[in-house]
């Protein structure tokens, strides 16, 4: 499903209107300097194909699959990291980071791409969303050697003026329950088998 990724390919998936400085970074960080974020967490670039695992309505694919962009790999068994295109934002500064469970399911993680940025200070986390009882919980990974992220800490702090999260209350207070409020409802309707 993914692959290695180089920074030309990834960054092709976007429009140039979509684009910002901000991805570009990021993408230079992991793609090119190798710099390790989180675990689970690897850019890719994923065909909307992708799409119709979790909308599973054909029609209803094809009616919203401009509206998401797959992006990266969240979770080593296969969750996905997608924005979400909504109409009046205007690039992948500005959209919702959602989660796109392996099992099903879908949860907004972030208002936009600074608070996932935060959100992956936590290294150790990851996201679960189950698409049968309509859930999500954050769990440590059960690596037992997670390589650190202090340097991408560093780097999110110096360029972004970004404070890294501390522990999954203050993650799940301060990025994901704001974005859960506003665009939740929304996606649920969109992501819900008819």
């Amino acid at each position: 499903m993914f692959e290695n990724m180089s920074m030309e390919r990834f960054l092709n998936i976007f429009q140039p209107e979509e684009l910002t400085g901000t991805i570009k970074r990021l993408a230079r960080q992991q793609l090119l300097e190798d710099m390790w974020i989180a675990d689970g967490f690897e850019l890719t670039g994923t065909s909307f194909d992708m799409l119709k695992y979790f909308i599973r309505d054909p029609e209803k694919c094809s009616r919203y699959e401009s509206s998401f962009l797959l992006f990266a790999q969240a979770t080593h068994s296969g969750s996905i990291y997608a924005f979400y295109k909504k109409s009046g934002l205007k690039n992948c500064d500005e959209w919702p980071v959602i989660v796109l469970g392996d099992e099903g399911g879908v949860l907004v993680l972030a208002e936009n791409i600074f608070g996932a940025m935060r959100f992956w200070t936590l290294n150790s986390v990851q996201p679960y969303v189950s698409g049968l009882d309509l859930s999500f919980d954050l769990f440590h990974s059960d690596d037992e050697i997670i390589p650190s992220n202090e340097s991408y800490k560093k780097w999110i702090r110096k360029e972004f003026d970004l404070d890294p999260i501390l522990n999954i209350a203050q993650a799940e207070k301060d990025i994901i329950k704001p974005a859960f409020d506003k665009y939740q409802q929304e996606l649920t309707q969109i992501f819900e088998d008819q």
